[in-house]
């Protein structure tokens, strides 16, 4: 019994040592799951702040359970931020219809317009809060901390 709990420290301590060691893409471990976060910003050109960290994540998965988390936290989040951007756009899309082509009562017409204005409300806290995750989640994964981003609907566990 001693011996199997003297081979499992052993192991976990290889397996930190090796994890320490594990430098992917040529970058420190905890450099790396911040440069996933942070890519996200690339929007230099078009779709790469969404293919690259998939691509980070995927690359390296296997290699270490802490890519493996933050790799899954940020494909979470950007499901998640299609869906509140899809609903948003809906929004917005009803309300602008049955403002132009509507010869409905004016309270009609001024419900509609709330819902656009949430719409559009809804576009603009989607954007703040892709900007603000990205940049506390590198933070948080520079320091080795796996942070769960708020209102993220979990679909990979």
């Amino acid at each position: 019994m001693e011996h199997e709990t003297n081979q499992q420290g052993s192991d976990l301590q290889q397996n930190s040592l090796q994890e320490n060691n594990l430098q992917p893409w040529g970058m420190k471990l905890n450099t790396f799951c911040m440069m996933m976060y942070l890519s996200q910003l690339c929007i230099i050109i078009p779709g790469l702040g969404l293919v690259l960290p998939i691509v980070m994540w995927a690359t390296n998965k296997d290699a270490s359970p802490l890519i493996d988390a933050h790799g899954k936290n940020i494909l979470n989040w950007f499901i998640s931020l299609l869906i509140y951007t899809n609903i948003s756009f809906v929004l917005c899309l009803i309300s602008s219809s049955v403002m132009r082509f509507s010869t409905a009562p004016e309270i009609i017409s001024w419900l509609f317009m709330v819902v656009g204005v949430v719409g559009f409300l809804g576009f603009a806290t989607t954007g703040l809060m892709w900007l603000v995750f990205a940049i506390r989640g590198a933070v948080n994964a520079h320091h080795g901390v796996v942070w769960k981003h708020p209102n993220t609907i979990t679909f990979i566990k």
